[in-house]
């Protein structure tokens, strides 16, 4: 995610990480990749200075962005930390002038200056000054240890309810799992809120209608984070992406529509990607559908067997995006071509 954001501002950028050996449940790492790719970005693209004007300041031409975790009693720690070029003071005033935040000629210090940052919606295209800046967020505002309580025979068919326990105070509390709730009442939510924001006009929704489908590209990996940083590269490129996170899911989702192209990883839980393809070959409706393999066995007994089983082009972990770029727009148009 580094090389990209750095790429895509032409920014030298290196990233080094202190305790990378310290280890984080899966689940809670899963939840948290956004969160640590939004904050690495961000140093990319608005820390890090370009190559001349660090020449100016003095500076490696190459900027540094240090990812640091350190275990903190039974909790983790982690840093993010950039050698840029801080907060730009002047341009948030000015900023913070047009969004009517700072009244004209207000006398504002330079602590409630940098305070403007954390209100919504406000940024700033740039950021240059002689001020390194560093956020240390540390304010932990629900983490209690507690006994749960197995429910009773009337609670137990709650949807969502796992537990229950008793507080200090001494009044019970309810545990509920939000992802079950979100799972069984999310597609409710969403369409709430879509039936009361669909003020679109008929004339729109006719054109909306009208319109082609973008080619769709399926990514079958059971990392997270390949998911998520392949499906970001594709749909900056304008095209609609389905991730799955092994071959059996990657099957279900190709029942709903064919693609363009599929993106596959070999090893993967309940159905690896050689199975995935065999079963490809076996259906006549996705005999020919184009198949990209990305995999970090580069061996070549496993190029070969993967072209016994018909797949068009295999790529090694980390691939190059521009490569795959390539085979996605030859595939994408081919597509089109046959509609």
């Amino acid at each position: 995610m580094v090389r990209q954001a750095a790429k895509e501002t032409s920014k030298p950028v290196r990233l080094d990480i202190v305790g990378g050996s310290i280890e984080i449940d899966r689940g809670v790492l899963d939840r948290m990749t956004a969160a640590f790719e939004h904050l690495l970005r961000n140093s990319v693209v608005h820390g890090i200075e370009s190559a001349e004007a660090r020449a100016k300041a003095g500076k490696d031409a190459t900027g540094t962005i240090t990812l640091s975790v350190t275990q903190v009693g039974n909790e983790v720690g982690v840093e993010v930390r950039d050698d840029g070029a801080g907060l730009n003071l002047p341009r948030i005033r000015e900023r913070g002038q047009a969004m009517g935040l700072i009244a004209p000629g207000a006398e504002v210090d330079d602590a409630a200056l940098a305070n403007l940052i954390f209100q919504p919606g406000f940024t700033t295209a740039s950021s240059s000054a002689a001020q390194r800046v560093v956020l240390h967020v540390d304010e932990v505002l629900g983490n209690q240890e507690v006994v749960v309580k197995n429910l009773g025979p009337q609670l137990s068919r709650v949807p969502g309810l796992v537990g229950m326990t008793l507080l200090p105070s001494g009044l019970p509390a309810l545990i509920y799992n939000p992802v079950a709730l979100a799972t069984l009442y999310g597609d409710e939510a969403r369409q709430a809120l879509s039936a009361s924001a669909a003020n679109t006009s008929a004339f729109d929704d006719a054109a909306r209608l009208a319109a082609p489908l973008a080619p769709l590209v399926v990514v079958v990996d059971d990392s997270l984070t390949v998911r998520r940083i392949t499906q970001r590269l594709l749909e900056r490129e304008g095209y609609r992406v389905t991730v799955a996170k092994d071959g059996l899911d990657g099957l279900d989702k190709l029942a709903i529509e064919v693609p363009a192209v599929l993106l596959t990883d070999i090893e993967m839980p309940r159905m690896d990607g050689f199975d995935l393809v065999r079963n490809l070959r076996a259906d006549a409706r996705m005999a020919r559908l184009p198949v990209v393999m990305i995999t970090s066995r580069i061996a070549q007994k496993h190029r070969d067997y993967a072209a016994e089983l018909g797949v068009d082009h295999y790529l090694g972990k980390p691939y190059a995006e521009d490569a795959l770029l390539g085979l996605v727009a030859r595939y994408a148009r081919r597509a089109l071509a046959a509609a």
